[in-house]
């Protein structure tokens, strides 16, 4: 490949990010890596060894309350021209990121150092969610009517 590998790797308050940091060096030498982090995490100096830039996300956490801040968080993110979005966990939340970051890849960081894509798609994201929520539902309705008709004795 002709052009340098930008590599976003967005992380917040976690242990295992910087030696996560430390191999991602070591596997691509050559890529531009950039660290996303969210404002409370004050990484110290050893940081800036290891990785290119540094980029401070504007919230600490994001939600669906905050629209405008989302959308300026997926701004900044495909202005960076990501070409790879590794993240260490496989949330719905992290996984939104690595769709609207406009980066060809998005890959998870296992805990091992193994690298496992992530398949996001707005379509998978939705049908996930909406599973959680009928499944989660469900369950309650049906503990609830074991209880009701059942009628499970109440403990002392």
């Amino acid at each position: 490949m002709s052009e340098r590998e930008h590599i976003g790797f967005y992380c917040g308050l976690c242990p295992d990010f910087m030696p996560a940091l430390r191999e991602a060096r070591r596997r691509w030498p050559d890529a531009r890596l950039t660290a996303i982090v969210p404002p409370s995490y004050a990484p110290d100096e050893a940081i800036y060894a290891v990785v290119d830039d540094l980029m401070v996300t504007g919230r600490d956490a994001y939600s669906p309350l905050h629209p405008l801040a989302v959308r300026q968080l997926a701004a900044d993110l495909r202005a960076r021209g990501f070409s790879h979005f590794i993240t260490l966990f496989r949330t719905t939340q992290q996984r939104i990121l690595a769709l609207v970051s406009g980066a060809s890849r998005a890959e998870l960081w296992d805990m091992d150092s193994r690298i496992r894509p992530m398949e996001v798609t707005w379509s998978g994201l939705i049908r996930g969610a909406m599973r959680r929520s009928v499944g989660g539902r469900l369950r309650y309705l049906g503990l609830f009517l074991y209880a009701c008709i059942i009628r499970v004795p109440r403990s002392r």
